[in-house]
């Protein structure tokens, strides 16, 4: 189940919690992958979910079914994604990239955000854009 962070206090403590001490660098990725697969996006105000299995990610704050047109050049995925979807998305890309840049140098806090990335898949395959999710992070 996921739940929306709306509590000031609790969206503080919520970037620590996904990324642990890469906080800064896996909010970042966050938004370079939203700026690189997702061209009509500029900036705005990013919800917070976290989930029951102890995962969680970071969505755009959504105008009602506002979907967003989404390009993956690398497999080659192009198509429409609600807010939702596409934060699951590159949360996902957030958490493998810090995980494989760190493998090396911290193997256990690289395991964090791969057990992470599969407690998010979890939970996405029980969407129904769960196809859509899958073929952009394929």
């Amino acid at each position: 189940t996921a739940t929306l962070i709306a509590d000031e206090t609790q969206r503080l403590n919520f970037l620590p919690k996904l990324f642990g001490n890469y906080f800064i660098q896996g909010e970042s990725l966050v938004y370079d992958y939203m700026k690189r697969f997702c061209p009509q996006y500029k900036s705005g105000y990013w919800d917070y979910f976290s989930l029951s299995n102890g995962s969680g990610f970071m969505a755009m704050k959504a105008k009602t079914d506002e979907k967003l047109g989404f390009e993956i050049s690398s497999n080659h995925f192009r198509e429409q994604l609600s807010t939702q979807a596409a934060g699951i998305v590159v949360t996902i890309y957030a958490l493998t990239n810090l995980g494989n840049r760190i493998y090396d140098s911290n193997q256990d806090e690289a395991e964090k955000f791969f057990e992470r990335y599969h407690e998010l898949c979890a939970y996405s395959r029980e969407l129904p854009e769960w196809d859509l999710i899958r073929r952009a992070i394929d």
